[in-house]
């Protein structure tokens, strides 16, 4: 048997080398995904870059030290050391992550995580095994033990710092949920001039932009579409832009030209003139059924201002001067989506070129801020003013946060620019959204919404079971998967 344990050992360390140049090759061979794949882990996404090259260079050099008999021992601690961060990496995976990524290249596409967690964690006591026959003295142990032990903490402490860089200060790197919507469902509605005017927690409600004041109401299962029109109490008033929004069980008329508001119930879909003063504005949203957040023009300068309505026995409203930040000229610059979440009453502003939303707390009645996951903090546009006096913007500018929803304290942003690690493939075929829980300014992860007929989603809605974009002429409906 003495005779045959060093033959073993030897065979075990060729499997070794073979196991980490196999492993190293299989990663350089389709080297874009495999960084991708990193990235898109959700523990060490922070340091996708540099773990991708360490993971190869380091597999190579291993196989290198064990080939040659006077580095074969040093070889052999640090094989130990990579399979047991291996191996507490996929604990931690398996364990303590929000999702399961897809596989790392390697044998590891051939095998299911817990699998590959068995195997790691054999192959890392045969190492240490290998390492201690006939070497069973002090050093030996303790530097076996130190080996296990640094290798772990390296992984926990890699963890953690990357969870804290990914949501307070994320460097531009997207963490992917796979599979977060699926099993999509299309109703072709005919036109493009469609909105969401709301979504309840059983009914979608779309405005038309051509004909303002009907409503398409379509049930969550997407088996009808029910048609109601909006009958107002003024007939004889002309309008330049009127939008609805629907809010529960009431809903609102709006002109911010005129300017005029009109509520009414969705049981009988007759409006009554709820507001009439001289508070123009550009954008309306109900935080509840009597106050709305608002962005209007400076009467001086022109620049964007948001505001508040309260209505009661009387109508008032209040302006917050400095909010909106003017990096340029305080019009194209702060420009942005204004939105409410239903559930929780908080209306969201999102620049739409620059890094940066403004959460409006109704029950402080204050502002603060958060930021999305993007690099660029300072608008970059041009704006150019004609000779009439009129601005205008100079070049196409670039756009970060193109639309954006709220639900239940998260804040969904289609974002259009590219972020570290990713694909330029699938912004042929999809769009992406981030998520972020705005109430703890932390950016979440995010998910692709797939082009159709060669359509890119345009806006959406969101609750506790789908996601609803509209995409050219048509509805979506996927199935949120929590």
């Amino acid at each position: 048997m003495r005779k045959i344990l060093p033959f073993i050992k030897q065979a075990v360390i060729y499997f070794f080398i073979i196991l980490f140049v196999y492993a190293a090759v299989s990663k350089i061979t389709d080297f874009e995904n495999f960084q991708v794949q990193v990235a898109q882990s959700p523990l060490l996404s922070a340091f996708a870059t540099t773990i991708a090259y360490a993971t190869v260079i380091g597999e190579l050099i291993i196989a290198l030290l064990l080939c040659i008999p006077k580095t074969q021992r040093l070889g052999l601690y640090l094989f130990l050391g990579m399979m047991t961060a291996f191996t507490v990496y996929i604990y931690l995976i398996l364990n303590y992550s929000p999702f399961v990524p897809c596989s790392c290249g390697g044998i590891l596409e051939k095998m299911g995580w817990t699998e590959h967690l068995w195997f790691n964690a054999i192959t890392s006591m045969v190492a240490a095994a290998i390492l201690l026959y006939r070497n069973t003295n002090k050093t030996s142990i303790l530097l076996s033990i130190g080996t296990i032990i640094i290798s772990s903490a390296i992984i926990v402490l890699l963890f953690i710092t990357s969870e804290h860089i990914m949501k307070r200060e994320n460097p531009f790197i997207r963490r992917f949920l796979p599979h977060h919507i699926d099993k999509a469902e299309y109703i072709d509605l005919g036109f493009n001039s469609y909105y969401i005017a709301g979504l309840t927690h059983d009914t979608i409600y779309l405005g038309n932009y051509t004909t303002p004041l009907n409503i398409t109401a379509i049930p969550m299962d997407m088996r009808a579409r029910i048609s109601h029109q909006i009958v107002l109490d003024e007939k004889d008033r002309s309008f330049r832009s009127l939008t609805v929004k629907v809010n529960d069980e009431f809903f609102f008329v709006s002109d911010g030209a005129t300017p005029i508001i009109y509520r009414g119930e969705t049981k009988s879909w007759k409006a009554l003139k709820f507001m009439e003063t001289k508070i123009f504005f550009s954008k309306l949203q109900p935080i509840d059924n009597n106050s709305f957040l608002f962005r209007s023009e400076k009467a001086d300068s022109g620049e964007n201002v948001l505001g508040k309505i309260t209505v009661s026995n009387s109508t008032t409203f209040e302006l917050y001067d400095k909010v909106l930040k003017k990096q340029i000229d305080g019009i194209f610059d702060t420009d942005g989506h204004l939105i409410t979440d239903s559930k929780t009453k908080q209306a969201i502003y999102t620049y739409y070129y620059r890094n940066q939303y403004l959460v409006y707390e109704n029950k402080y009645n204050y502002f603060k801020s958060g930021k999305t996951i993007d690099t660029t903090t300072l608008a970059k546009i041009e704006v150019k003013t004609l000779a009439n006096g009129e601005r205008k913007m100079g070049a196409p500018p670039q756009k970060v946060n193109s639309r954006t929803y709220a639900y239940d304290k998260l804040l969904y942003v289609k974002s259009d620019l590219m972020g570290k690690n990713e694909p330029r493939s699938m912004w042929n075929e999809a769009s992406i959204i981030d998520v972020y829980n705005y109430s703890k300014n932390q950016y979440m992860y995010s998910f692709y919404t797939y082009d159709y007929k060669k359509n890119k989603v345009k806006e959406f809605a969101i609750n506790e079971e789908y996601f609803f974009g509209i995409i050219g002429n048509s509805l979506v409906r996927y199935k949120l998967n929590r």
